[in-house]
Formats: structure tokens, sequence, C-alpha cells
């Protein structure tokens, strides 16, 4: 908080399976009125975890420094959620990739896109189309990706960023690199890698 230009939102993600709900909420809490006060801090809540739904949105009522819930689980959660934060106490966004139309009709208000470092024009057309309430384009839009998304979010999200890290290679771009991957994301193998250059076949123009 103390650079020039500071985050907008520190991104929070507690750990699954460690903690209670109710411990989590109590440690955030404290948590945010420690760095909000001291730095200013302001918090994004990502939910992995559908057992802290209700303590989530409750942070998001209860403290004045986060400002937002990533929701990160299923689109059963929209709803609810969008129900129960209190309205300008926070932003609800979708946090699993560009599929984001259904959750957008169901109240979030932009999501988070994994691809937009390869193909930042479809997720601001997407963004852009839901912000009018055009729901069919985004749709269309949405369906043009939906190939490189599946990739990514199989297997429990086993390709979520080395496919993007693919497309990038195999995209032919000149203002991006894909660099070599690392110990947690190397190269695909080269039958995904193939499902990766068929994904992103068409979809190039939205580099």
């Amino acid at each position: 908080a103390a650079l020039e230009y500071p985050p907008d939102v520190y991104l929070v993600m507690p750990l699954t399976g460690v903690a209670s709900p109710e411990g989590i909420f109590a440690y955030y809490m404290d948590f945010a009125e420690r760095l909000g006060r001291s730095c200013g801090a302001k918090l994004l809540y990502y939910l992995r975890n559908q057992a802290e739904r209700e303590i989530a949105v409750r942070l998001m009522n209860e403290s004045e420094h986060f400002v937002g819930l990533k929701i990160g689980t299923t689109v059963d959660d929209v709803e609810p959620i969008v129900a129960g934060v209190e309205e300008e106490a926070a932003l609800v966004i979708w946090g699993v990739g560009d599929r984001s139309t259904g959750p957008a009709e169901r109240g979030t208000k932009g999501h988070t896109s994994g691809i937009n470092v390869a193909f930042a024009r479809a997720s601001d057309a997407i963004n852009n189309a839901q912000r009018r309430g055009d729901f069919a384009t985004s749709q269309q839009i949405e369906n043009q990706l939906a190939a490189l998304e599946e990739i990514r979010f199989r297997d429990g999200r086993m390709y979520n960023y080395s496919a993007v890290v693919e497309a990038m290679h195999l995209g032919g771009f000149s203002d991006v690199d894909g660099g070599e991957g690392g110990p947690f994301n190397p190269r695909v193998p080269a039958e995904v890698a193939e499902e990766v250059a068929a994904a992103i076949a068409d979809i190039v123009q939205y580099h």
C-alpha cells in the first residue's frame, strides 16, 4: 500500500480443508481490520469452497475492508450470494473464467479471465456486452472460447494456466512471450497441444 500506485485490491484465498468457516471468519475479520487500518488495504475474497459461502457473505457485510467477493465455485452459488451481500457493501464477480454469461444473468458484475493475456479482446467484449445487458452477444463470444476453456478446467483445472501458455506459443503473437513454463506449469503434452491449437484456430482475432 506504500507504493506510488498500490493495487486496487489484494486477493485473499483461504486454504481449504485446514480450517473451520468460523475460524476463517474470525481470523479474516481481524486480518482485514489490521491491514485496512494500517495500510488502507482493500480485500477481495476468492471463494473456492462452498462451505465458506455464508461466512464470505458476512465478511462483505461486516467488514468495510472487504470490497469484493469472487465466486470460484459453481453458478448455483451466484443467486444466494448476490441476494446475501448488502447493496453497496461489496462487488460480486464471477471467478471461473470467461464462461460467465450465466452468472452475469444471475447478478454478478464482471468476471476474471485466465486467457486475456492472449485473448484480451474476447474478455473485454464479453464484459462490455454484459454491462449493456446484451447476454446473447456475451454467450456468442463465450461459445467461441468454449473449447479452450474446457481444456483449462478439466480434471480439477490441471491445465488452467499451462493451456494458456501453450496458446501463447502456438498463436504466433509477437507481443507476448509464453516463456518456458516452470515446475507447476510445464508445457502441455503433445496431444493436449494439438487440442489447444484446434481450440484457438478461430479465436486469434481476439488477441
